[in-house]
């Protein structure tokens, strides 16, 4: 009876030693078993620690007044800014708008605090702003809603982020922001509007909302201020969102981006489906759809996709180092080569 127990304890160890030389000699596999190691020592999962921050922060910048809300009130809306570390106010830094999360229903730009710091922590001008929620869904049951009530939450949040893009550009000078590179990133609704701050345009609206709605509603590109200043966005991060209709994306509006999405994602689709998984919501486009369209047009991007995950794949400290390196290629004009990779893999590279 020893002895068999002796066998097969060597042929346990044997197996082990084995796998473990096969992991090591193979560059592939090894490079897959050190990220895994990797992303745990590291604490990806884990925010920014403010602690770390020691920038100035600029609160409550009012950039819209008196827009209208879905039950028809006045809002006036604010933003925050976060400097560099040791920012020169002779010189300019790349900025980057971050757009917090909460279905349109619920949520503020406390909640991109720290993903703010880190982008200033890494050279950037980074700003986060409120934008006008609500669109009557009930919170607690998934299906019950009005799919136009959610077109116009997003339309509303793009028009508030298009005027704080406006304001932010206008007063470029002040708050030591470069214009030439202009970054959005946003999560879930944040995605959502961030996405279609991106690639929506005033002529192709009404594919999107009815002809009366848009006219009622306003243009885009000026409500909440009367600034005309102009901005070009060069790159986006978009974590778990999605968009109206990836054939309204083409050579003309095309932009770089870097995506995180989980394919089991219920809430917004990972490919085309409908929001919410439910079929009276409207149909979307999510992360893989756009990339391949992106790919399509040779425009760079890159995505972290995971088969087995769904909503929030990934966690802020993991996509936020993974956009800064990303957005740093961007103004840097490296050669961006096109990828899939996991949510414990870096694309940023060595």
């Amino acid at each position: 009876m020893r002895k068999k127990y002796r066998i097969l304890l060597f042929a346990v160890l044997a197996i082990v030693l084995i796998g473990g030389y096969i992991i090591y000699s193979n560059p592939l596999a090894k490079r897959w078993f050190v990220n895994k190691i990797s992303f745990k020592e590291t604490k990806h999962n884990e925010k920014f620690d403010m602690t770390t921050y020691s920038g100035h922060v600029i609160k409550d910048i009012s950039f819209a007044e008196n827009v209208k809300t879905y039950d028809n009130k006045s809002e006036n809306l604010q933003l925050d800014i976060y400097l560099p570390e040791d920012a020169d106010t002779s010189k300019q830094y790349p900025l980057v708008l971050c757009i917090h999360s909460g279905g349109f229903l619920v949520g503020n730009k406390e909640q991109t605090a720290n993903l703010c710091a880190g982008f200033a922590k890494s050279g950037f001008v980074a700003a986060t702003l409120n934008y006008r929620l609500g669109w009557g869904k009930d919170r607690s049951l998934a299906c019950n809603g009005d799919s136009l009530e959610l077109k116009k939450a997003i339309y509303r949040a793009v028009q508030d982020t298009k005027a704080s893009l406006r304001f932010l550009v206008h007063n470029a000078h002040q708050y030591s922001i470069d214009t030439n590179w202009i970054f959005v990133q946003g999560a879930s609704a944040g995605a959502v509007t961030t996405l279609h701050t991106a690639f929506m345009k005033q002529n192709n609206i009404e594919k999107f909302l009815p002809k009366n709605v848009v006219e009622s509603f306003g243009s885009i590109d000026n409500s909440g201020n009367n600034l005309t200043d102009h901005f070009t966005i060069r790159a986006i991060c978009n974590c778990w969102g999605s968009f109206c209709d990836v054939n309204l994306i083409d050579s003309s509006n095309a932009l770089p981006g870097i995506f995180f999405h989980g394919a089991m994602d219920k809430v917004t689709p990972f490919e085309k489906g409908n929001v919410y998984s439910c079929d009276k919501f409207m149909t979307a486009y999510g992360s893989k759809s756009i990339y391949d369209k992106l790919q399509q047009l040779q425009v760079p991007a890159i995505a972290h996709f995971e088969k087995d995950m769904g909503h929030n794949l990934a966690k802020e400290l993991f996509y936020m180092e993974n956009a800064i390196c990303f957005f740093k290629k961007i103004v840097n004009k490296d050669t961006i080569t096109s990828a899939v990779y996991n949510t414990t893999e870096t694309s940023c590279g060595e």
